[in-house]
Order: structure tokens, then sequence, then C-alpha cells
């Protein structure tokens, strides 16, 4: 995935799964978010939990973040001489990757299986360690695993941060060639080649579900195209499709689905409104057509009925939209404030409902809406 950007705040719609009808659709686009924020907050709130982990650099530990109750639920700290890589919230609990680099300037192969493991690109420095610690919902850590201790196949020098099930039992970065993870419960590494075999050069992975990995990339020498799809890790077996003069931009995922999103294209602020989604139990990939730059946020929900859209709509607002998957209708919008320290979004699953997290400069629940 591409570098993670941390959130510094939160602002959240929460949209339901299910529909309403068609006068309470009306009642509630009449309605603005500020109106019915106490209201919404109130019936929904005691109803999910939902974090979010922040990396704090500067005093180097993980702020959890509870946006329901809008508190700080607790803090995970790191020694001075760790570095925290990634943190996210899985099934049971948070789930920290940190490292620990030597001074010396010089790149290492760890004997137990012959890894690469390097600090920058031109290969200066190295990991003394990289462990893997989990944590349950109430910051008890649960297990911490040194990463290296798993490693025993061929060299391979991985890119980028890690990406982690939801269940937090399988941990995978991009190598050179292909992808590299490890299966923590079955207490085995494995440097997969399928992609490569096939000819595509992967540039962003996530987990799609526990046992695949949604891709996208190129195949070929093709730069017009993006090839997308998943990885089957029970099997190695690789489902690819390609979107023809199509620019990838952002890659989601959730347990059944691969969502590819476009780009904003910098010189005309425009992009193609359309979403590549892929459904990796049938294997069924669809193009759609959203409302222009849509097509840059936009993710199915896992039962496969709605498209959640995003798009920015004047210069201090932003609008959500749930489509109707089968006829592309919209089945409700709503529009929200900007804060002026803007960031990427979120969208999360929380219990029975889909969660838009809008990342801003202060974290809390402000908006729900039953569609």
């Amino acid at each position: 995935m591409l570098k993670k950007i941390l959130a510094i705040g939160g602002i959240i719609c929460i949209l339901c799964s299910g529909c309403a009808s068609n006068a309470e659709k009306e009642n509630a686009s009449e309605t603005s978010a500020e109106d019915q924020k106490e209201e919404n907050h109130d019936a929904t709130a005691s109803s999910f939990q939902l974090y979010e982990p922040e990396i704090d650099y500067e005093s180097n530990t993980v702020k959890i973040h509870d946006l329901v109750s809008n508190d700080l639920a607790g803090t995970i700290t790191c020694r001075q001489d760790e570095q925290l890589v990634t943190a996210l919230e899985v099934d049971d609990g948070f789930a920290v990757v940190k490292k620990s680099t030597d001074e010396s300037g010089t790149a290492k192969e760890y004997e137990n299986g012959g890894l690469v493991v390097t600090t920058d690109e031109d290969g200066s420095g190295s990991w003394t360690e990289y462990a893997l610690e989990l944590y349950d919902f109430d910051l008890n850590m649960v297990k911490s695993i040194s990463l290296l201790d798993y490693i025993d196949q061929d060299k391979a020098e991985i890119h980028g941060d890690p990406v982690i099930s939801r269940n937090a039992e399988k941990i995978a970065w991009l190598t050179d060639d292909s992808i590299y993870y490890i299966d923590l419960a079955a207490e085995k590494s494995c440097f997969v080649d399928a992609l490569s075999q096939e000819n595509i050069v992967s540039v962003q992975i996530a987990f799609a579900g526990n046992d695949k990995i949604g891709f996208y990339g190129s195949q070929g020498i093709t730069e017009t195209d993006t090839c997308y799809g998943f990885l089957n890790l029970e099997d190695q077996s690789v489902s690819a499709h390609i979107a023809k003069d199509y620019q990838a931009g952002t890659l989601l995922t959730n347990d059944r689905y691969v969502c590819i999103n476009d780009a904003q294209d910098p010189y005309t602020n425009k992009s193609s409104g359309k979403i590549q989604i892929l459904d990796c139990k049938t294997n069924e990939a669809r193009e759609v057509q959203v409302d222009g730059l849509e097509s840059t946020f936009s993710v199915i929900t896992e039962d496969g009925k709605m498209l959640i859209s995003i798009k920015w709509d004047e210069e201090n607002s932003f609008r959500i939209r749930n489509y109707d998957m089968d006829t592309m209708d919209v089945l409700y919008e709503t529009t929200c404030k900007k804060d002026e320290a803007v960031r990427p979004f979120e969208i999360k699953k929380a219990g029975d409902e889909y969660v838009v997290v809008y990342l801003s400069s202060e974290w809390g629940y402000v908006y729900a809406a039953d569609h």
C-alpha cells in the first residue's frame, strides 16, 4: 500500500447497511448533519466499537483513539531505540510493527533465512530486530513475535510497510519480484513469485480477507492499462484482470472485494469517474461509473449491495453518497463540512454498520444517518 498517511483526527459519518422508505430518505436529505448530530449520536454510539490507532513519532508511542466516545482509549509505548513502522486495528485488538536499527551503515544478511533488510534505498544501515506486537482492546500485550525468526526462504528484499490480515495471522510485503509473506499461525514463511510468473509488477497490495491479497500494478510493458486482482495464498493462484486505458490510484479492500480507484489528474483536476470492482469469491470483475471525482474514493460494502462514494463538493465541504450496486441509483447522500487540516478518508465496518472516517483536526463522532 502507498505509504500510510497518519491520522491526526477524525470526523465520522455512520452509514448503516439497511434501506429506508422514500419518506425517510427525503426527511434525511432535508436535515443537515449538524441538526442530527446529537440525536443520532445518542441512538447509535453504544451499538459498536470503533478505534483509530495513531503513531506519534515525537513521543514514539501509538495513541489509540476511541472514535465513538471521543476519548483517548490508551497509549502503547516503545523504547527510544525502536522505530514504529505501522499500527492498525485487527479483529481482537491492535497490531503494532516496530523495528530497531544499528548505526554501522552496513547492510546485513540474516543467517536464519537470508533476508536482506535495509533501512534506506541505498542499503545503508540494517535492522537488528523486526517485531510484531499484538494487543487486546484493553491494551494488554498478548504476543510479541520476532518476524526475523520466521524467515527461512530464499533472499528477498522487502519494500515499504507491511500489510497485515484482519485476524493478525499473516503479514506480507512487496519484494523486488513478487510478495513475501509470513503465516504466523502455521509458523512458516513463503516467497510467492506467482505474480512475476504472470509478468505482473505490483504497485500496491492489501489483504482481502485473511487468505487473499489484493493488488494492482501493470502487466508487460503497457503503461496506459492497469492490471488488478488477487493472490490466493492457499494455493498461490492468481486472478488477474486488465482495465484498459485506466490509471489506478488507490487500492481499497474488504473481506470479499478488491476495489480500484483512479487518481485525480493534477492538470485538469478531473478523474475518469470509473471504479474497478472484483469479487474475490466469484472472480467477477465489474466497472462502474460514478460522479466525477467520486472515482478517487469509493468502496463496495462487504455484502455487495452498496457503493460508498466521497467527493469534494465545494471548497469547505464534501459529499457522501450510497449507491445501489444493482441499479447504481443514489440511495442516500449527505454533505459534511471540511476541516482545515484535512487528511484522506477511511471506510471501516463497525458491527453491522459502515463507517466513513474523515480524518481532520479533531477526533470524534458527529453524524449518523440511518438510510
